[in-house]
């Protein structure tokens, strides 16, 4: 399978299946292929549905600093932050999402 396949399965396991089937596909697809920024933004939701917002946090910073020439994480896009941001502020935690951009 190539990137896009894998996409579409993470966003069907997005809208139906549990957040650690989510996780559990990326690691395939790291196996696999190049992980993409729409996968690595699926990921970050899957962490938040969770509750586990240091991980989406930690990822979101390592897309930030993502090494050149590295495969992973991919650069985040706006919808990389928004995410992680919008669920932090819809937790009562203003101060960790403003934490992110630093």
């Amino acid at each position: 399978p190539n990137a896009s396949i894998f996409n579409n399965i993470l966003a069907a396991l997005d809208k139906a299946g549990p957040p650690e089937a989510v996780l559990a596909w990326l690691a395939k697809m790291r196996a696999a292929v190049p992980v993409t920024t729409t996968a690595a933004n699926i990921a970050l939701k899957a962490h938040l549905q969770r509750r586990d917002f240091g991980a989406a946090a930690e990822l979101l910073r390592s897309m930030m600093k993502r090494a050149a020439g590295a495969d992973y994480p991919p650069p985040p896009n706006e919808m990389s932050f928004n995410t992680v941001i919008s669920a932090l502020g819809d937790a009562a935690q203003p101060e960790r999402a403003e934490s992110v951009l630093s």
